[in-house]
């Protein structure tokens, strides 16, 4: 079940072929909705691993391995800090 979601009270008589079709539209419904939600998820999470490999494109890791070796030596010497400040 999703979240926010209340599965709709539908009257339906098979036997009086009452209904059928709003039960049908109903489920094309839920589908295409669950389906977009899924697709908003993976689109949004396929988008951040991009943003991240775009951003990380120019780090050397080497370069970054020797700037914290120097740095760490100082006594204030803060990760959070160092890393937005780097360059």
């Amino acid at each position: 079940m999703y979240e926010g979601w209340i599965p709709p009270v539908l009257k339906i008589i098979a036997t009086q072929n009452e209904g059928i079709e709003a039960l049908y539209n109903k489920i094309n419904e839920h589908t295409l909705s669950s389906f977009n939600t899924k697709k908003i998820f993976l689109l949004t999470e396929k988008a951040y691993k991009l943003i991240q490999n775009e951003r990380m494109r120019n780090v050397d890791k080497t370069k970054l391995q020797k700037e914290i070796e120097s740095q760490i030596k100082q006594s204030d010497f803060n990760l959070y800090k160092f890393v937005r400040n780097y360059s």
